[in-house]
C-alpha cells in the first residue's frame, strides 16, 4: 500500500479521476477543476488519455481492475504532486453518440455530489 503524505494546507486538493477519458469522468474532471481541485486523469490505455493531456495535472495510465498497477499509479500521484485526496472510479463504458450531454450531465451531478460530501 502506497504511504499517504498530508497535503499542505495551502495546497490545492488532488483528485484521481480514473475513467476520466468517459463521458461522465470528463463531466468530473471538469467540474473539480472548475472548483480548484488539481486532477490525475487515468484511463486503462494510453490512447485514452491522449485527448486529455494538456488538461489536467497529470494523465496516467491506469486499470482499476489492476490493483498492483492502481497501487504504482497512486504512488507516482504521491510522488509527482504530494497527495490524493479524492479518488473516483468511474468505468461504465462511453455513451453511444447523441447521449453525450446525459453523460456530462450524469456526471456533472455527480461530482457535485462528491463535492459536497468532500466540503
Amino acid at each position: 500500500m502506497t504511504p499517504l503524505r498530508p497535503r499542505p494546507p495551502a495546497a490545492p486538493p488532488v483528485a484521481l479521476v480514473l475513467g476520466a477519458h468517459l463521458g461522465p469522468g470528463g463531466a468530473v474532471a471538469r467540474r473539480l477543476q472548475a472548483s480548484g481541485w488539481r486532477v490525475v486523469a487515468g484511463a486503462p490505455d494510453q490512447g485514452a488519455l491522449q485527448a486529455l493531456e494538456g488538461r489536467v495535472e497529470l494523465a496516467l495510465t491506469v486499470d482499476p481492475a489492476d490493483e498492483e498497477g492502481l497501487d504504482i499509479g497512486l504512488a507516482a500521484v504521491v510522488d509527482r504532486l504530494g497527495s490524493v485526496d479524492a479518488l473516483w472510479v468511474l468505468t461504465a463504458p462511453a455513451p453511444p453518440a447523441g447521449l453525450d450531454a446525459a453523460g456530462a450531465a450524469v456526471g456533472a451531478a455527480v461530482g457535485e455530489v462528491a463535492l459536497a460530501a468532500a466540503r
